[in-house]
């Protein structure tokens, strides 16, 4: 969900479909490395130090954005919370499906290895930034009531799944949740391990 910087509208994208068409114009680029497409963290020579530089780049450009939220001073509007917390969303999505990819198709077991890891690392800070209560506080006091009827629901559902996940509740509560999602979290891990293991391609190295 991108939000407009005029804050009049908001338009879904699926990323994985972004992912898809930039993916077609990235092979006019063959020899750039990882690092200069954003999208794409195959274009390029891959390895593991390459995508770990690369998955942490989105990481710490989610990091930015919410303390770039959290900064805010005065009226929070959609321009200055919502927008962060969607550009935060956005880079925890695009990191998460690209480890993944690397997961599942790479032909160099060391950057296979290297996507399990990292898609880990991603589930982690989306898990954190689910539970944090502080965003939540802040997105609370963006004021949606004159803004389009996307861009309320967007706001709406995203309250919805943090009070949903407890964050709204005593801090004992927020434990036990937290408990529980840790192992939701490993949980949806190993389904996907098992699922790409049987497909896994044999190195083509060596």
């Amino acid at each position: 969900m991108l939000v407009s910087r005029s804050g009049k509208s908001v338009l879904r994208v699926s990323c994985f479909t972004a992912i898809g068409v930039c993916g077609l114009l990235s092979l006019a680029w063959p020899t750039a490395s990882a690092q200069d497409d954003p999208l794409h963290v195959w274009v390029g020579k891959l390895d593991r130090t390459g995508a770990e530089k690369w998955v942490d780049a989105h990481l710490a450009q989610e990091k930015k954005n919410i303390d770039e939220l959290l900064a805010v001073k005065g009226a929070r509007t959609i321009e200055n919370t919502l927008q962060p917390y969607d550009n935060a969303q956005n880079e925890l999505t695009v990191a998460g499906a690209e480890s993944y990819l690397m997961f599942a198709v790479a032909p160099q077991k060391e950057v296979r290895d290297a996507g399990q890891a990292l898609a880990q690392r991603v589930q982690q800070a989306a898990n954190g930034l689910a539970l944090n209560q502080q965003v939540y506080r802040a997105l609370g006091e963006v004021n949606v009531a004159l803004a389009d009827p996307a861009t309320r629901h967007y706001m709406e559902r995203t309250l919805l799944e943090y009070r949903l996940a407890g964050v709204d509740k005593d801090a004992a509560t927020r434990a036990e949740d937290q408990k529980e999602t840790r192992p939701r979290a490993r949980g949806w891990t190993e389904v996907r391990t098992q699922r790409a293991g049987e497909r896994q391609p044999r190195d083509r190295e060596g």
